[in-house]
């Protein structure tokens, strides 16, 4: 059960689902992007397979990699971000060739294409809907 905007107890499965994603809408954010656009809003072309021309260099990756946080969580693969960082150069070449193919190519694993979002209770009130925080779970 949640709590909606008004404080009314919520019992029904939709009804807290979209709450939720109305709090998770709110919340989320691109650390490296100042103008977030809605995710509903595609007044832009979306065009398959990718454009060709889009490139990267090994140094991109290890720029990527290292923003990752030291302490952030390792992902599905289980390789820790420690790791990652400590062996960014030498990781950089086949992870640049494995998603330069990829796009060359104009496709990206399933796998890729999803995520697991969920709630985690962070103060207050458990069943009110802003006392959490959201966070990304690794596929199983």
């Amino acid at each position: 059960m949640l709590n909606d905007e008004e404080g009314n107890i919520v019992t029904d499965n939709k009804v807290m689902a979209d709450i939720l994603q109305r709090q998770f809408l709110s919340v989320f954010s691109d650390p490296d992007c100042n103008n977030v656009a809605s995710p509903f809003d595609l007044s832009f072309p979306i065009t398959f397979p990718f454009e060709k021309s889009l490139q990267f260099e090994e140094s991109d990756v290890i720029e990527a990699i290292n923003k990752i946080p030291s302490n952030a969580a390792a992902g599905a693969d289980g390789i820790p971000a420690a790791f990652l960082k400590a062996h960014a150069r030498e990781l950089s070449c086949p992870i640049k060739l494995i998603w330069s193919e990829s796009i060359r190519k104009g496709l990206v694993p399933d796998y890729y294409k999803s995520s697991n979002v969920a709630p985690l209770h962070k103060k207050g009130s458990i069943i009110s809907q802003i006392s959490s925080s959201y966070i990304n779970l690794p596929h199983s």
